[in-house]
């Protein structure tokens, strides 16, 4: 089996917050799992308008801490392709 990677966006990584086993059982197949910088400012901005920010930024910080986890810059040029 080659290697596999994924692009989690907003409301997959709240699924997975949630309990979401196919979101879990696609993270779980993948050698690599990508979050954009866009996610991340929305996941923040969701926090900050919510009651449990810093809850919320402990959970994320520990799943940003995985191996697995790389953050990608949107460009210019990805937005083309977007």
């Amino acid at each position: 089996m080659g290697m596999s990677s994924i692009l989690l966006d907003t409301n997959a990584y709240t699924g997975l917050i949630k309990g979401d086993t196919k979101v879990l059982d696609c993270m779980l197949q993948a050698d690599k799992i990508y979050i954009s910088t866009v996610m991340l400012g929305e996941l923040y901005a969701g926090f900050f308008g919510g009651s449990k920010f810093d809850w919320n930024c402990d959970i994320l910080n520990d799943f940003l801490g995985k191996e697995t986890i790389n953050i990608v810059d949107v460009s210019h040029k990805t937005s083309k392709i977007f």
